[in-house]
């Protein structure tokens, strides 16, 4: 049933409809539901009181109501982040709304004074059945059957000016304009919560002092539905590295000593395990325990420099609670850089769908950015700028004929860093000199820079002493790059004139490294004759080289893995009886030779988290699968131990479960390993023996 409201335009009140028509009444009443409409939201009944102020308003009680309609356009403008997003969804509910919307509006004259006011107010009021609200902590919410939930604007604008009429001038001028409003969203009763903004600006003599403010404003706590925003309070960030405004430090003007290193690899540390679930135990109102199981998703995590991404890989450690990125180049020289981190949270429904986990009608996500600005750069590496070098850094036995490439392997691409970089019209050239630390000649070979992918230094490596230590040195040295010169055909640079070679700065002697002098003396003949030797211990660079790099490693007295082996011979064996029940001895067996080097028997892992490695040249396997085991001691020793057993001859048992006290075999066994399968990472496979 519609019933017209209709009022006379020559009384006080009239409707502001066609016709004088203020609204409509809609009453239904069907077998499931009913309500009655006195107007609503999109349909108001409209009024104007008295020519100045016109308005509409709405009365609706029933099942199936509206929800709550959005602010006037002239106020959303001035709504504070989220403020729509998180509007939660009540259309379709049982209750009683009402609400009101008045805009006004008058100008007028006071003496010379000419002013405008204009604005408008409203509200709208929803207030449903409170028996479906489950809040966190909150026995009973709302007060008797009913909470109510709504919203709150005002706005309005004021203007003056003066209008001057005088024999030299006439016209109006402006003076000031003026504005202020408010625009709230609220819920009442327990729990009582408002939240938005105030907001106002300033517009004095066109615009000579103008301004504008805007104070976000929120008081009370929300109903927290266990079935909504359960992670709100978790924050799985824990921290994350370079820390915020590293290098931005006011007043530090050293780069080098404030700024961050270019090598950085940005990580982030979370309080729990990211992209796996786990399972969290909900209170409810009646005192039961519920469990829910959660992910934390991880959906970015980004460098960026003067707002463009870096390319980078990533990877988390084996817990999953550290994410490490690693830059396929390292960082501009000083740069300002940011690193942002995002997570979002989902739950699993009992079908095993993963759905997002919301609050206040948004996704809950956690998000953190640090902003960090890059030292002056990578001027020489060290071995934190390397990922793997052949030979091995601190290698103790390399054994030399095993592999000759030799390769440095930076962590990223540092073509981009002073240690690479050279002045226009010059190139740098490198050259490995593998320097005797105890006195000798060094020995050199050409090395090649190269930057497809991560920075790779790569030489051969010479025929070197055994049994040496040696410090491996990669020294650049800037040449003029003739390719970038013009030449014409009489040999001068096209344009004439003479050809002039660039100016190299002189070093001091002083900031290079040299060679030390070191002499050793020995007697003879009872001291009545002394032996004096000399020798240079280290490298002196040139005055227009400079080192680049530089480790230390020690040959093996073997040139192959072959050799070694054939070195390694039994020399002692001891036996050590026990008084134990039953008794024991233990056999002490001593092998002379060389020691295995630990990359030998380990191989290097390097890359981002150690995910690359380059194999061993010996393999540790278990003994119960080797050959000699399963051909020889198993058959001959232990199972003969076994039928003297089921003979009754004797109740022991070599071969016994935890805690095997007799006849324990080797923990592992050694197994050489073909040098293809080892080392083909430094492309070997032709030079191994």
């Amino acid at each position: 049933m519609f019933v017209d409201v209709k009022a006379n335009e020559t009384s006080v009140l009239y409707g502001n409809g066609p016709q004088n028509r203020a609204g409509a009444i809609n009453l239904f009443v069907g077998p499931d539901n009913w309500h009655l409409y006195l107007g609503t939201p999109s349909e108001r009944v409209g009024l104007t009181a008295a020519g100045f102020v016109s308005g509409g308003f709405y009365f609706m009680v029933g099942d199936d109501l509206p929800g709550i309609p959005e602010p006037p356009a002239e106020l959303a403008q001035h709504a504070p982040p989220g403020y729509f997003t998180a509007r939660e969804d009540i259309s379709d509910v049982s209750g009683i709304a009402f609400g009101a919307h008045v805009p006004f509006s008058k100008r007028d004259t006071i003496f010379v004074f000419r002013y405008h006011l204009s604005g408008s107010a409203g509200f709208d009021i929803l207030l449903r059945l409170s028996e479906g609200m489950d809040c966190v902590g909150i026995p009973d919410p709302g007060i008797g059957p009913f909470y109510a939930q709504g919203q709150a604007y005002a706005h309005i604008s004021a203007g003056v000016s003066i209008y001057v009429d005088i024999w030299v001038a006439e016209g109006e001028y402006h003076l000031f304009d003026v504005s202020a409003g408010g625009l709230f969203q609220c819920g009442f009763a327990n729990p009582s919560w408002i939240r938005g903004t105030l907001f106002g600006t300033y517009d004095i003599l066109h615009g000579a002092i103008s301004g504008s403010v805007s104070l976000p404003f929120s008081a009370g706590s929300r109903c927290q539905s266990p079935n909504n925003g359960l992670l709100a309070d978790l924050n799985p960030i824990g921290d994350m590295s370079p820390m915020d405004r590293d290098g931005l430090t006011p007043g530090c003007s050293d780069a080098k000593l404030c700024g961050v290193d270019c090598g950085i690899e940005p990580e982030v540390i979370f309080n729990t395990k990211i992209d796996q679930p786990f399972v969290m135990h909900q209170m409810n109102s009646d005192g039961s325990r519920r469990a829910r199981t959660f992910r934390i998703l991880k959906e970015a995590f980004t460098l960026k420099r003067n707002g463009i991404t870096v390319s980078d890989e990533q990877s988390f450690n084996a817990v999953g609670n550290r994410l490490t990125m690693r830059p396929a180049q390292y960082l501009e020289p000083l740069t300002q850089h940011t690193i942002t981190i995002k997570l979002r949270g989902e739950e699993q429904l009992a079908n095993g769908q993963w759905v997002p986990v919301m609050k206040d009608g948004q996704q809950v996500r956690w998000e953190r950015t640090h902003t960090f600005k890059t030292n002056e750069g990578i001027k020489e590496l060290s071995a934190g700028d390397v990922d793997v070098s052949y030979p091995f850094l601190g290698q103790r036995y390399f054994l030399q004929e095993e592999c000759r490439f030799g390769k440095a392997i930076c962590k990223a691409d540092l073509s981009n860093q002073p240690v690479f970089k050279t002045r226009p019209g010059r190139k740098r050239v490198f050259k490995a000199v593998f320097v005797p630390i105890n006195g000798g000649a060094p020995v050199e070979r050409p090395a090649t820079a190269i930057h497809d992918g991560p920075s790779t230094i790569s030489y051969d490596i010479p025929p070197i002493d055994n049994s040496r230590t040696y410090a491996l040195r990669i020294v650049a040295r800037d040449e003029i790059d003739f390719s970038t010169m013009e030449i014409s055909g009489d040999g001068l640079a096209a344009g004439g004139g003479t050809p002039q070679m660039p100016n190299i700065p002189s070093a001091g002697a002083s900031s290079l490294p040299v060679a030390t002098a070191a002499a050793s003396t020995t007697s003879q003949f009872n001291g009545m004759v002394q032996f004096r030797r000399m020798s240079l211990q280290g490298f002196t660079l040139r005055p227009d080289e400079k080192l680049t790099f530089q480790y230390h490693f020690r040959t093996s007295q073997y040139n192959t893995l072959a050799a070694k082996a054939a070195g390694i011979a039994h020399s002692t064996t001891s036996a050590t009886a026990l008084a134990t029940i039953p008794p024991r001895e233990v056999l002490d067996i001593t092998f002379g030779g060389e020691l295995f080097d630990v990359y030998d028997v380990r191989g290097k892992r390097y890359g981002l988290n150690s995910a690359s490695r380059a194999g061993p040249l010996v393999r540790m396997v278990d003994p119960h699968t080797d050959n000699w085991f399963k051909d020889w001691a198993k058959p001959k020793l232990y199972d003969y131990y076994d039928v003297l057993r089921n003979s009754g001859c004797t109740s022991q048992r070599l071969i016994r479960a935890n805690p095997d006290t007799l006849g324990i075999p080797p923990k592992y066994t050694i197994r050489f390993i073909a040098c293809t399968e080892a080392i083909t990472a430094w492309g070997c496979v032709t030079a191994c023996r």
